[in-house]
């Protein structure tokens, strides 16, 4: 299955979100899900739950994730870095909780209330970085009474999780498996071997899904050319640029410009 390392700017999110479904990926952030309406299947580590409304899910830093809503659901979603919240840093960055779901939240009063305040906050239309932290704050608070955190020491050599880095953070540059090897210091076999395992694909075809979604972005976000858009997002060729964007949204580049006179 492969899996998608996120970078990502925002720093406190929480908003509401219909039919979530997104593939096994990673981030350094925490997020949680609380149960609006439907039904909302969530896989966290090796442990997949379905959840109803009232239920929540809590994914801490750095671990595999995915959702996926059969027929309907709707949720909120809360994401943030727990460096925003240094009271609560060390919670979430040196344990795991010994469960990652809570059922029927309805029963602890004041983790509710919290989290009614933090649904009122997302239908607001007007984000206030300030007010959001200090919501977060209470809501983390009655939460962490209800979850039973374990000691954990992060793993400090996951090959993967470099990789996937380092990927996000060069995907527009000349990459090979010879150029990884040199700057992350293991050997082309392992690298090809993890890219394989974890991501589910080869390295040229991880980075090339990496370079399609960054153009998708420029696509609907700028007024740049294709060929712009092309060799800002890492493509050599246009015709390579072609090949795999149709490969991966269905359809050429130009169906999705923002300004199609522009290319």
């Amino acid at each position: 299955m492969p899996i998608i390392y996120q970078t990502r700017q925002e720093t406190l999110t929480a908003k509401l979100t219909i039919n979530n479904t997104c593939p096994a990926h990673i981030h350094r952030e925490t997020e949680i899900f609380y149960v609006l309406g439907g039904n909302l299947d969530i896989t966290i580590g090796q442990e997949t739950r379905q959840l109803k409304k009232g239920d929540l899910s809590v994914t801490f830093p750095n671990v595999i994730h995915q959702t996926r809503t059969a027929e309907s659901s709707s949720a909120l979603m809360l994401i943030f870095d727990a460096k925003e919240l240094p009271d609560y840093h060390n919670d979430f960055v040196s344990h795991v909780p010994e469960t990652p779901f809570l059922e029927n939240i309805t029963q602890y009063a004041a983790l509710s209330h919290a989290l009614n305040e933090l649904v009122a906050y997302a239908q607001n239309e007007t984000p206030n970085p300030r007010l959001l932290k200090g919501y977060l704050s209470i809501f983390l608070h009655f939460l962490l009474e209800q979850l039973t955190l374990l000691s954990h020491i992060p793993e400090k050599h996951d090959l993967c999780q470099k990789i996937a880095e380092y990927l996000n953070s060069h995907f527009t540059e000349s990459l090979s498996l010879s150029s990884l090897s040199h700057d992350l210091g293991y050997s082309k076999y392992h690298i090809s071997h993890v890219c394989n395992e974890k991501f589910g694909c080869s390295l040229s075809d991880y980075v090339n899904r990496l370079r399609a979604e960054h153009a998708m972005g420029l696509l609907t976000h700028s007024e740049l050319s294709i060929t712009d858009i092309c060799y800002a997002s890492g493509f050599n060729s246009l015709r390579t640029f072609y090949r795999v964007f149709k490969e991966r949204y269905g359809q050429t580049p130009g169906a999705f410009q923002k300004n199609p006179s522009s290319g």
